[in-house]
């Protein structure tokens, strides 16, 4: 899992974008499975301006999210995006801090 706890100022790209790995129950990667990465509330969206995006996972088992920026009005706020997988897997990253 990459993008945890960052900082990122109002209308700017977090600067690490949102990835996850998908491995089986013996820890083998799993290719071709569909993460859907979802940004709660005001603020942290994505490009298309959604908070929602899904993502398939590589030869590797790594799905990353499309560049994130946070859109909402200045000062410190709170953003906790989280990803799921489609046998119900839900994973939840550390907070992406809007600074002033």
């Amino acid at each position: 899992m990459e993008g945890d706890d960052q900082k990122v100022r109002s209308g700017q790209k977090v600067p690490v974008r949102l990835k996850v790995r998908a491995t089986d129950k013996d820890r083998k990667p799993v290719k071709g499975a569909s993460i859907e990465f979802s940004t709660p509330g005001p603020g942290l969206k994505f490009p298309d301006g959604s908070d929602d995006a899904t993502a398939v996972t590589d030869q590797d088992g790594y799905a990353a999210a499309p560049g994130a920026a946070w859109c909402g009005a200045t000062g410190w706020s709170n953003g906790t995006p989280s990803a799921a997988a489609a046998n119900g897997t839900r994973l939840t990253w550390g907070r992406i801090r809007r600074t002033p």
